[in-house]
């Protein structure tokens, strides 16, 4: 069977990435790597290490969430 048979073509069925889906987990991964260095900087400003510490967890988190849904349409 050759590859250049029109058939075959049409019974394959390419999916294409989600742009918006990449462009998620772009925005995801700088998030969550921005989160790695807010911790040091935000008790050097002066605010208590639990507070900066479970803001630090719910930016983690947010990027967490934003990866799996943007993991989950890539191919949406």
């Amino acid at each position: 069977m050759s590859t250049d048979d029109p058939e075959l073509e049409e019974d394959l069925d390419v999916r294409q990435l989600n742009r918006a889906a990449v462009a998620g987990l772009v925005v995801s991964f700088f998030v969550a790597m921005a989160g790695l260095f807010v911790l040091p900087a935000a008790t050097a400003v002066g605010l208590d290490s639990r507070t900066a510490f479970w803001g630090v967890i719910a930016v983690e988190f947010v990027a967490a969430v934003g990866v799996g849904v943007s993991a989950r349409k890539l191919y949406d």
